[in-house]
């Protein structure tokens, strides 16, 4: 989660202590997210080119449709692998502060 207002506001703060004790996921606090890195968020390192891997072949002709297959193609990535990409992200802002916020790939 970043810093965004839609994040920050109260209703979503109270959506997610909901799902913190629903699933017990602790949301990322806001002092541990680096501001507009790539090189950190793990949908912009991740979650957004494997949607676009899984995406290249299909040609949706609607919104609807594209929606429809963003939804397929999410719902078929391991879920392994997006948990990896969650754990490296300390590692990543290491990274990232270690080059003193310059791009590491």
């Amino acid at each position: 989660m970043d810093k965004a207002s839609s994040h920050t506001a109260r209703s979503s703060q109270r959506y997610y202590s909901q799902k913190l004790d629903e699933t017990g996921i602790h949301i990322i606090p806001f002092n541990r997210v680096p501001v507009k890195s790539l090189d950190t968020s793990p949908m912009d390192f991740c979650g957004f080119g494997l949607l676009k891997q899984g995406l290249a072949s299909r040609r949706p002709i609607t919104v609807k449709g594209l929606w429809k297959i963003c939804q397929e193609v999410w719902a078929d990535i391991p879920v392994p692998v997006l948990q990896c990409s969650l754990l490296q992200w300390n590692l990543r802002c290491r990274a990232v502060v270690h080059v003193h916020g310059q791009h590491i790939e």
